[in-house]
């Protein structure tokens, strides 16, 4: 049976996901009509896997002859861009709307809801309109487990009871994750299993994967098909792949990888009343070789970027501008290996010195206090040459090698 599997991509030295062959069934076996209707809809038809009442696509998602039998919507393709992130015509609807999730007993132990919780969190901590909810029964998803000796992963639908790993007309979530207990307990990790359940949860409100059209996080290129009426590209996310997306075809990244900024504009576009994601944490990373802290949106840096440890979340900042915030932009030192932050582009008083560079605009805040704001304070360290960002305001007397600066700007609440 085929699911999403695990394999090392020494180039880069990242964990991926990807086809296993078992039980592939080629193209040209298939029912011709079949194979239509899935790319009508918009699947990648080069591995189609006939399972239970339906097939398996694009490696973990189950679509069930009904499904592929229902009328397709006739509505127009928003064409943005070909590397955005992308729905399906059915999500969920019904907002605000919270989702119970559920364990059966095949995956109900203290290490799968610990995951499920995890996994639950990090959607909730969004603070979208779409909230999730782990319950006994009375669910909205049930997480199952299978066991088979292989590196496959999971799927988000359910071939015994013919269940759709994408949400129905009625705007209701798919019913059904698989998760295999073999692979997972080899792994032993519950935040990669999160990030697993996750990406899972992802298809069944409504998202295709954001490298659907050629899948290239998974080492391969399958051309776009003309007319995907299956892939609604979300505008807001890059106009280039998104490699660290939640939803990319197979998953990059080692660990207890989450949500890039993009995919916190996709899900803002469909499960916010204005699409901004307002205020998401900011996380501080450090490179203990270089002597260097990078503040950054994107949770996943440390998966990206060899060298760099997780210090936490330091403050909150907006990822979209509105009335009242100013943008805050990143520069970095090659020489020093530095990076600082300036509410000035192109910022004169930094650019004047050797080997600087702005890298772009990262985040937004306030210039001025606002009611539950948080002054941010700079700190400079002329010992490692390196600039630091924090609501601590007495940090010299932590790390005293440091001077302070003064407050730079204020943090969204």
């Amino acid at each position: 049976m085929f699911k999403k599997t695990l394999v090392v991509c020494i180039a880069v030295g990242l964990f991926v996901l990807s086809a296993c062959k078992k039980n592939d069934v080629s193209t040209n076996q298939l029912d011709a009509s079949i194979v239509q209707k899935i790319k009508a809809l918009g699947f990648d038809t080069s591995r189609i896997i006939p399972m239970g009442k339906g097939f398996i696509v694009e490696n973990d998602i189950y679509l069930s002859r009904t499904y592929l039998d229902s009328k397709v919507p006739s509505s127009p393709v928003i064409q943005i861009a070909k590397t955005e992130q992308y729905r399906t015509y059915n999500i969920v609807t019904g907002l605000p709307r919270v989702i119970k999730v559920a364990l059966d007993g095949s995956a109900n132990t203290v290490f799968f809801q610990q995951a499920v919780d995890e996994a639950i969190a990090r959607f909730n901590d969004l603070g979208y309109q779409l909230t999730f909810q782990r319950v006994s029964t009375g669910q909205d998803i049930l997480v199952k487990g299978y066991y088979e000796v292989s590196t496959s992963l999971g799927y988000a639908g359910d071939g015994v009871n013919d269940a759709t790993g994408f949400p129905d007309v009625n705007g209701n979530p798919a019913s059904v994750i698989n998760i295999n207990t073999y692979y997972i307990s080899t792994v032993n990790s519950v935040g990669y299993t999160a990030s697993i359940i996750q990406h899972e949860i992802g298809h069944t409100i409504g998202f295709r994967h954001t490298d659907y059209f050629n899948r290239a996080s998974c080492g391969i290129n399958v051309a776009e098909p003309v007319n995907p009426l299956g892939a609604v590209q979300i505008p807001g996310t890059p106009s280039g792949a998104d490699y660290r997306s939640w939803m990319e075809a197979c998953h990059a990244g080692t660990g207890s990888s989450t949500f890039s900024q993009y995919d916190m504009f996709a899900l803002a576009y469909l499960f916010t009343a204005n699409g901004d994601p307002g205020a998401q944490p900011i996380t501080d990373f450090y490179h203990a070789a270089n002597s260097d802290h990078a503040f950054t949106p994107n949770q996943n840096f440390n998966y990206f970027y060899s060298g760099w440890v997780n210090n936490g979340r330091v403050f909150r900042a907006f990822l979209k501008p509105a009335t009242g915030r100013i943008p805050v932009y990143e520069y970095y030192n090659s020489s020093l290996k530095d990076h600082c932050l300036s509410l000035t582009a192109n910022d004169p008083s930094i650019l004047q010195y050797p080997n600087w560079s702005m890298t772009g605009l990262i985040f937004y805040v306030y210039s001025t206090p606002v009611a539950g704001s948080v002054p941010i304070y700079t700190y400079y360290s002329s010992v490692g040459t390196n600039h630091y960002y924090t609501k601590v305001s007495n940090f010299q007397t932590i790390m005293p090698e440091y001077r302070n600066d003064g407050v730079v700007f204020y943090a969204a609440p």
